[in-house]
């Protein structure tokens, strides 16, 4: 997975006003005083469906207190990470796990779990993740995110989203206020295969419920909103629409 640590050495390696370092400021490993973005992280690569990098997770192990310890490159987020992990998992039956980050999902494969991939964050499905699933289909999706208010609510509206492809999730529990690293550093791998084998899928009919009710109420406004335009073209109140919504 080309794992790395940025020991906060490329400043000192790209001599300001050079090429090397506008290219560096460029592509946000250098930001804009100068100083190196992920120093004192544990990075890894993010590819895009060709295996190109197109992005980069940094996962902070030094710094100053209060500073995130999820870092990504600025600007909109590009790529999978363990794309091809996730396509054998697909070919070969296994389920499909939706991790909040990359030292969640590496966590996973260190356990024996080969078919983990990364969300940006309780909150951060791109459209590249959709296309994914819509392209592999896998048997199951379990969707493994913290076990906090950010990752709770992450989870719904993963499953909101993805409930629209027709395809089996599963809710993976994990120990409150915990998330899959802190599981397999704790409690070992055997915690974290157990967490995906008992995952539930009770939660998604809920999900489709509210998908229905929330599609159906934007109907009746679209409806209401074309009979009143209607209505006013023909110099009424569009009133006579009202007894077919």
């Amino acid at each position: 997975f080309r794992v790395g640590f940025a020991e906060g050495k490329l400043k000192a390696l790209a001599a300001p006003r050079t090429s090397a370092a506008q290219v560096l400021r460029e592509f946000g490993y250098l930001n804009e005083r100068g100083n190196e973005h992920f120093a004192g992280c544990i990075t890894w690569p993010i590819t895009d469906a060709a295996g190109a990098v197109v992005g980069m997770y940094g996962r902070r192990l030094t710094g100053r207190q209060g500073a995130p310890k999820h870092l990504y490159l600025p600007g909109p987020h590009r790529g999978i990470w363990n794309r091809t992990g996730a396509k054998a998992a697909a070919v070969s039956g296994e389920p499909v796990i939706l991790c909040e980050c990359v030292i969640d999902a590496h966590s996973c494969v260190a356990a024996g779990i080969h078919g983990a991939i990364a969300l940006y964050g309780a909150q951060g499905m791109t459209p590249e993740h959709v296309e994914l699933f819509e392209e592999l289909r896998p048997r199951k999706i379990v969707v493994m995110l913290d076990a906090d208010q950010g990752g709770r609510a992450g989870t719904e509206r993963v499953i909101e989203r993805l409930s629209r492809l027709g395809l089996s999730l599963a809710v993976a529990k994990l120990p409150e206020g915990s998330d899959a690293n802190e599981v397999l550093s704790k409690s070992g791998a055997d915690a974290l295969r157990a967490a995906v084998a008992a995952a539930t899928a009770r939660r998604q009919r809920k999900a489709r419920l509210r998908l229905l009710l929330a599609d159906a109420g934007r109907a009746v406004a679209v409806r209401r909103n074309s009979c009143h335009s209607a209505g006013r073209d023909r110099g009424g109140s569009g009133a006579a629409c009202s007894a077919h919504i």
